[in-house]
């Protein structure tokens, strides 16, 4: 029942389905000069530049941002210990996806969000990375790859991982060795060194 559900780019099933008087409403509301950016680059008198940004854009109109009312947004449920899906495919090695619960970058949980953050430079940052270093950039490698995705939403969302295995290589082990760093982190912090490449 979460917004996430949604690709942020849409589903054709919908496009398709949805009367031409709704489409236009739809962007008439959503698509405004509220939502517009301009950038100048290169070398340019900064008050002349503005004075012709004014005189050419500065008569649109600035309609109000249109959200949804908070008391229509779902609650986010909350999660109680580990959940498990598999999914089979004939691929040519394992690929195994982690997630979990991230907090927003807003309010109370902005502090966190800005830890995390860390962390998973600490931890995903190539061949820097704690799990880069144990588990791809190794005498002995485990996994091919390592890919994560931490992403500033407006709502807690999840945070995920991926390891394309290598074969012969066992998921459990891998998550282990994986755990393992970050019961590291979780115990003795980050390094100085790692804060200061953060």
């Amino acid at each position: 029942v979460f917004p996430y559900r949604w690709g942020p780019i849409g589903w054709m099933s919908d496009l398709d389905a949805i009367p031409l008087e709704a489409a236009q409403r739809y962007h008439a509301e959503h698509y405004t000069t509220r939502g517009a950016y301009l950038v100048i680059a290169g070398d340019f008198d900064p008050a002349q530049a503005l004075s012709w940004v004014k005189e050419t854009w500065g008569t649109l109109p600035t309609p109000p941002v249109k959200r949804p009312p908070s008391e229509l947004l779902p609650k986010v449920e909350s999660w109680v210990g580990p959940r498990h899906d598999h999914m089979l495919r004939s691929v040519a090695s394992p690929i195994v996806y982690w997630s979990y619960r991230a907090p927003a970058p807003n309010g109370a949980t902005l502090r966190d969000y800005a830890a995390l953050e860390l962390v998973d430079h600490a931890l995903t940052a190539g061949k820097s990375g704690r799990l880069g270093k144990l588990l791809v950039f190794t005498d002995e490698p485990k996994v091919s790859e390592i890919w994560a995705r931490l992403m500033p939403l407006r709502f807690p969302y999840a945070y995920v991982w991926r390891v394309d295995l290598l074969e012969h290589q066992s998921v459990t082990q891998v998550e282990a060795l994986m755990d393992a760093e970050i019961k590291r982190i979780a115990d003795n912090g980050l390094t100085d060194e790692e804060l200061a490449q953060a």
